[in-house]
């Protein structure tokens, strides 16, 4: 998915891997079965159903909770973002943003917020200025206090090992992987997130931490058509490596 995210192609890449990922008869929205599920408690905040959030992901808490941080990071500004389009005259900004923000409140279970991003939305298009004001109100009043909860009660994010520069890098064990990665990339399958970490941790991969590094911020933001081109950037810095060791 290019930058900046469109929620309806995100829709698409999470419906495609659910369909690869849920029982064949079961449907795909349906949460994981309980044996499948991380029995800890989850965080309880007002205004996110976390049970449909989790429908999102088939149960998979990890996986919901980096959807939650993601929120936290791309839209927790975004009242700040309309209200500077709107003094700018820059309505179409203004719905971009409100519909977006309708998108993904929908994906994380916050269900009240996702009406009232869609209220704003009909508004800026009805060009309805008493409409619209009322409605970022309500806005900043039911999203600045979702992300306050989402921030305090997020568990510390997990801080990602240094990749190993120490040993030699194996490219006829890492190129495979690499070229799965691609694959599920072109495809849009959001098991690239898992075979990306797989990946990282690979012997050696430190020695092409560069390309890594970019790699992994595209990754994690679902940009999958920009991974698949850093993928194939690395897969030739990889291969760059074992051709010097030849010679």
């Amino acid at each position: 998915i290019a930058k900046p995210i469109d929620p309806n192609r995100l829709f698409e890449v999470l419906a495609k891997w659910l369909e690869k990922s849920a029982p064949t008869d079961s449907p795909a929205a349906e949460v994981a079965k309980p044996k499948d599920v991380d029995a800890t408690p989850l965080l309880e905040v007002e205004g996110l159903d976390t049970d449909v959030g989790l429908r999102v992901v088939l149960g998979n808490k990890s996986k919901y909770e980096m959807l939650l941080r993601k929120f936290v990071d791309n839209h927790g500004q975004d009242v700040e973002t309309i209200e500077i389009a709107v003094a700018k005259n820059d309505f179409e900004t203004a719905i971009r943003t409100a519909h977006t923000l309708k998108g993904l409140a929908g994906t994380i279970g916050a269900t009240r917020l996702t009406k009232v991003a869609e209220a704003l939305e009909d508004a800026f298009v009805a060009n309805d200025s008493a409409g619209w004001e009322k409605e970022l109100e309500s806005l900043r009043s039911g999203l600045d206090p979702l992300i306050e909860g989402i921030v305090q009660g997020l568990p510390p994010e997990t801080k990602t090992p240094p990749p190993d520069r120490a040993s030699p890098l194996n490219g006829e064990a890492v190129l495979p992987v690499v070229e799965e990665l691609k694959q599920l990339l072109k495809e849009g399958d959001a098991n690239a997130v898992q075979c990306f970490e797989r990946l990282s941790k690979m012997p050696g991969c430190g020695r092409v931490n560069d390309h890594l590094d970019g790699l992994r911020e595209s990754v994690k933001n679902f940009a999958f058509e920009e991974a698949a081109e850093k993928a194939s950037s690395l897969e030739m810095a990889i291969q760059e490596l074992m051709d010097g060791r030849k010679h």
